[in-house]
């Protein structure tokens, strides 16, 4: 990256930064095995996943329009984006799959009955 390291105090720094980013990345990844896991994403709120997307998008819009941030900033934003999408994308999946499900049984036992 070569673009803040000049010393080793400054290379030790931006490797513990790049460690802190690695734990950002892999943040959402129990989430995302969790919601698979169970073939749910009922503990999520549609609206806080629509303002987490909201405030990852400015981050990102904030970075492409000052045009000096590192790239390790705008791939982090553009990950987040990513991230975002999959998670939100889960959510509608298991909403509408587990509807239909909820749909076709409550068809089905009426059909049963007497």
């Amino acid at each position: 990256f070569q673009d803040c390291v000049y010393t080793p105090q400054q290379t030790v720094a931006f490797f513990v930064g790049l460690s802190s980013l690695f734990f950002w990345l892999v943040a959402q990844c129990p989430q995302f095995i969790s919601n698979f896991m169970r073939q749910s994403a009922d503990a999520l709120s549609p609206w806080f996943l629509v303002q987490w997307l909201t405030g990852d998008l400015f981050n990102l819009l904030g970075c492409l329009l000052t045009g000096d941030q590192l790239a390790t900033q705008t791939m982090t934003a553009s990950y987040f984006i990513f991230s975002d999408c999959l998670i939100l994308s889960q959510y509608v999946y298991y909403q509408i799959r587990n509807q239909k499900k909820m749909y076709s049984s409550d068809s089905a036992d009426s059909l049963d009955k007497p």
